[in-house]
């Protein structure tokens, strides 16, 4: 309640907007700017700084003229990616933590990866396999994630955690540097990797998550080993 009571008028307009931003369809009409300032009873200079603070988040598009006016939009997964990533690389978070953070997200990935019957995607999974190239497979190819873990994803169907190992792998991209990769290749993480989709192909639910734990020991000490230590952390 007091920290309502502490936000200005503009931050409480643009949570109503917002709000019925998320009840309505992509690129909903929402009012004119008479309109929204006449039902939310605030002035037009208040709701046009609510309307800057959505824009920044790039959940409102604001037309001018005739036909013009509020209009909600969804947000790409970009925004909270690049926010969230360049966020942890500010705060010097670890590789050691992001692992740990990781690991239980990863072992619901592959399980829900097991499971998954969508032919097209198995049949992803299976081409992954077979033109394994443990060079290629570990950079990213396709959006934030590398090749190997966007199958996974894919095959786990869930949002959130797309959206997790996708800002995890943008910090990781701020952070870390090509010698690292090429040091992941010279390493047993790589003939790990290829075990773990192999496993999940063949649905040995226990097999890839022993496998999985494996391959994430091998990464940190790898990544540790490879990498200078991080301000403050030495």
């Amino acid at each position: 309640m007091q920290a309502a009571r502490n936000k200005t008028a503009p931050q409480r307009v643009s949570e109503i907007l917002k709000a019925s931003i998320l009840a309505s369809e992509d690129g909903a009409f929402l009012g004119t700017e008479e309109q929204l300032s006449t039902q939310l009873g605030v002035s037009i200079p208040t709701l046009r700084q609510a309307a800057r603070l959505l824009q920044h988040e790039q959940v409102l598009t604001v037309k001018r003229g005739t036909s013009g006016g509020y209009f909600g939009r969804r947000p790409s997964m970009d925004v909270a990616v690049n926010t969230a990533g360049f966020f942890l690389a500010t705060r010097g978070v670890s590789i050691d933590e992001s692992t740990a953070v990781s690991r239980g997200l990863l072992q619901l990935a592959v399980t829900r990866a097991v499971a998954c019957e969508n032919p097209v995607l198995r049949a992803r999974l299976k081409q992954l396999i077979d033109n394994w190239d443990a060079g290629h497979a570990m950079l990213p190819r396709t959006g934030y994630m590398s090749t190997w873990l966007e199958v996974i994803i894919d095959m786990g169907d869930s949002v959130p955690l797309k959206l997790f190992f996708a800002i995890l792998s943008d910090y990781a991209a701020i952070t870390q540097s090509r010698p690292v990769n090429i040091a992941l290749a010279e390493t047993e993480w790589a003939r790990r990797s290829l075990e773990l989709l192999q496993a999940i192909y063949d649905r040995e639910e226990a097999r890839a998550l022993e496998l999985l734990d494996i391959r994430l020991d091998l990464l940190a000490r790898v990544v540790k080993a490879t990498l200078p230590p991080m301000a403050g952390t030495a």
